[in-house]
């Protein structure tokens, strides 16, 4: 089949991808307390940290769970996934903590002051430094400090700690000597840091249920699961929860009229394709009433010509269940070149179900692998059903074990079921 070499050949490109994104996951301490978790955010924090940090608290709330805190240990990374953080974080008073042996610095510093209780351990390394643009000590990223400034003020940051990130080169930095620490500390009890425990291992991803994702992307499946069971399913959600963070996009308290309004108003200066993509999801979902597929995919279209890249993926699977599977691939591959972790793990469902392209487990397994490593919180589901079965791999319960965990802590409710079934 013609799309097979376009295929492999991207998916070799894709593959290359590594450390793509931080490992955000939650850790149970229900040995602390009943029904609670520590939320660990460990590496370099990339784009996509943000929407998969706000869809894992937001996961977690609706799962009646208590997050005893933030377990850091992070050398930065991007500021503004860093600052969307730092605002859910501040939104819902969560605790922060920097354990013995971690760092936490650069733009994870912003994340950790943004702790209602917030508490480093003597031997834990907390640094500042001023901002860089394309790792360069330009004028603009010196006006970006000027700015961050004027946040670590708003967090209560000591001026001597924000002096020292002004004047400290992005090429340095200014680490926090115990003085600092103590005066930062503040709260947070030291019997609910002595068992949080770290899950900071490069986990594998892979396999997809044979029917649900189908079920759950057709937008002509009359499906009674609400929009957010399917779409935590999917990783939609991820997105959605945090474009709904953001005020510019959050329409939780107007009706369905009013919220295509606001959105619609929105998109006239917005050039993100997120307005255009959120009521297109509205319309999909049936907050008018009844489901509107025409229209969906209508506003679907419009963003995905903003290069949404979400859009463009689900534009992708409209045109796969219309069997137009040409058209399908070109949307799917634009969405990969794009790093859409929904797409890269549907990419390996493709790959494993021979859907569009020719059956290679292989692919199935990389892609997957890749998914995990992004954030996803379906594909680690996906390897671990891969691993239980001995689709691909050879059979080892152990292994999809972990990665049901690893799912599961990010949200994954399916996986939490399968653990409770299969895993001791």
């Amino acid at each position: 089949m013609k799309f097979s070499s376009v295929f492999i050949a991207l998916s070799s490109f894709l593959i290359s991808l590594n450390s793509y994104a931080a490992n955000i996951n939650f850790i149970e301490t229900d040995d602390i307390k009943p029904n609670s978790g520590v939320i660990s955010l460990y590496g370099e924090i990339k784009n996509y940290d943000a929407p998969q940090f706000v869809n894992l608290v937001e996961v977690l709330k609706k799962s009646n769970k208590e997050i005893l805190g933030i377990d850091l240990n992070s050398n930065g990374g991007n500021v503004v996934a860093a600052i969307e953080i730092m605002n859910h974080i501040l939104g819902h008073k969560l605790n922060t903590v920097v354990r013995n042996g971690n760092s936490c610095g650069s733009a994870c510093f912003l994340i950790f002051m943004a702790g209602n209780h917030r508490y480093a351990e003597p031997d834990a390394r907390l640094f500042v430094h001023r901002i860089s643009v394309d790792n360069t000590d330009t004028l603009e990223a010196k006006g970006f400090s000027v700015e961050m400034n004027t946040i670590y003020r708003q967090l209560n940051v000591p001026s001597n700690l924000r002096i020292a990130m002004l004047e400290t080169p992005p090429d340095q930095i200014y680490v926090l000597d115990k003085k600092d620490i103590d005066v930062i500390n503040s709260g947070f009890e030291q019997r609910e840091i002595d068992k949080i425990r770290s899950n900071n291992e490069a986990l594998n991803p892979d396999s997809d249920d044979d029917d649900d994702l189908d079920e759950v992307l057709n937008p002509n499946v009359d499906s009674n699961q609400n929009e957010s069971s399917n779409d935590i399913r999917t990783g939609v959600y991820a997105t959605d929860a945090y474009y709904n963070s953001l005020a510019k996009y959050n329409t939780s308290s107007l009706s369905f009229e009013q919220a295509v309004k606001k959105l619609e108003r929105v998109a006239i200066n917005d050039s993100t394709g997120v307005p255009e993509y959120l009521i297109g999801k509205m319309y999909q979902d049936g907050l008018s009433g009844k489901k509107e597929n025409g229209k969906a995919w209508t506003y679907y279209e419009m963003a995905a010509k903003k290069g949404n890249g979400l859009a463009i993926f689900r534009m992708g699977v409209y045109f796969h269940i219309n069997k137009k599977d040409e058209e399908a691939l070109a949307f799917i591959i634009q969405a990969l070149k794009m790093s859409v972790p929904n797409a890269i793990n549907y990419a390996g469902y493709m790959s494993e179900k021979g859907i569009i392209i020719p059956q290679n487990l292989t692919e199935a397994r990389q892609f997957y692998e890749l998914g995990t490593s992004m954030g996803n919180e379906q594909s680690p589901y996906a390897l671990g059903m891969l691993y239980l079965n001995g689709v691909g791999v050879s059979k080892d319960l152990g292994k999809a074990c972990k990665l049901f965990r690893l799912a599961y802590s990010r949200g994954n409710i399916k996986a939490y079921e399968v653990t409770k079934d299969m895993c001791n």
